[in-house]
């Protein structure tokens, strides 16, 4: 596991990552390198979180080969990079690694869970799997045939197709590795920065997912990849869990407030039904409609107290000296891993923290550099 950080404002990015790993949810080890140096010329560097590996091959490795043999003066700006890294993951040669192992290591998952439950219980199960934002290669008609004879080995038990290919596609996400490529663009005086996720290899195609740009940027960023809750906790005042437990709990009391005056009024009605229904509808529709209000005006109080806080912090980069910059990063992740050591068996954001500082005159700078200057 991991926690990241970049922070930009106009003239700096200053990029920041933990170095623990996390093998099998069992043990973790610090050491990880996360984040590198691209280039000077243009100044960029790039991180990656979630699994370190993309097939077979470690992330780390692909990354120093892809700078070995990558002439950055040429590429120029951040997209062409971004392009420039696919194309070279792309034409790498992936032993164990395609599409049908990923589908054989799905199949042996689900031959798994069915040892454990019934049919009716594994039915139910696939049928209620949450759905995460769905990768349009696997929407194609084509994998219709494939998942109708994983059916088959799995005793064609009662599962609509569909359902196996949104379980198929929380698997890739689970196990996506994610990217952040940041620095300036040749001759442009704003930062960039982009990030996506890496799904798999389909075919002669590198499918990427969640692809998020700010290219020549004049606006005060701070991005958390990752392990962000903390941070984002920082940064808005509030737990996104107290988020939802304020919205689901309002809405639960204004429910029962709600069916509480319905069972008042019809203990206590003297019409018959059909009048009685015609006469108190408008009341229960306003009822409805003040409720609703309500509640949106109590989450948009919220919103707008989030809003506020994060605003108070993002507008100090602009005027935050290069150090203290790194000071914040370096905290953001540190307490982070602080929290982790009370809420988790394990600690999996730890060890060194590796910061980069790019800008347009000093170029690459790794913090020890900036610190001896």
């Amino acid at each position: 596991m991991t926690s990241e950080i970049l922070i930009m404002n106009n003239d700096v990015i200053v990029m920041a990552a933990d170095s623990a790993v996390t093998v099998n949810n069992e043990k973790t080890y610090t050491g990880a390198n996360k984040l590198f140096k691209l280039s000077n010329n243009p100044p960029m560097a790039i991180m990656i979180f979630g699994t370190a590996t993309f097939g077979s091959i470690s992330l780390e490795s692909a990354i120093k080969g892809f700078i070995n043999n990558t002439d950055f003066e040429e590429l120029e700006d951040i997209l062409k990079v971004k392009e420039a890294f696919l194309d070279y993951l792309n034409n790498l040669s992936y032993t164990e690694f395609d599409f049908e192992n990923k589908l054989e290591m799905f199949k042996q998952g689900l031959l798994n869970i069915l040892e454990i439950k019934s049919e009716k219980d594994f039915v139910d199960y696939i049928n209620n799997i949450k759905t995460f934002q769905r990768l349009p290669f696997l929407e194609d008609d084509s994998l219709n045939p494939i998942f109708m004879d994983l059916k088959k080995e799995l005793g064609n038990v009662d599962v609509e197709i569909d359902n196996l290919k949104k379980y198929f596609n929380n698997l890739f996400l689970d196990f996506s590795s994610g990217i952040v490529i940041a620095g300036f663009n040749r001759n442009e005086l704003l930062p960039s920065c982009i990030s996506f996720d890496l799904i798999t290899k389909y075919g002669n195609e590198i499918i990427i997912h969640d692809v998020d740009s700010y290219i020549g940027c004049g606006e005060n960023l701070i991005l958390a990849f990752a392990q962000d809750d903390v941070i984002e906790t920082f940064m808005l005042g509030m737990h996104i869990d107290f988020d939802l437990i304020i919205n689901d709990t309002i809405n639960d009391f204004l429910d029962l407030y709600h069916d509480h005056i319905r069972e008042s009024v019809n203990k206590n009605k003297k019409l018959d039904d059909d009048r009685y229904l015609e006469y108190i509808k408008p009341t229960f529709d306003k009822t409805d409609l003040l409720i609703k209000s309500g509640l949106n005006k109590i989450l948009m109080n919220i919103l707008n107290l989030k809003e506020m806080m994060f605003k108070q912090i993002v507008n100090t980069i602009s005027f935050l000296p290069v150090d203290e910059l790194v000071k914040m990063a370096t905290s953001m992740i540190y307490i982070t891993s602080l929290r982790r050591k009370f809420d988790s068996n394990l600690e999996t954001v730890g060890g060194d923290i590796d910061v980069a500082i790019i800008s347009n005159g000093d170029g690459f700078l790794w913090k020890e550099e900036l610190l001896s200057s």
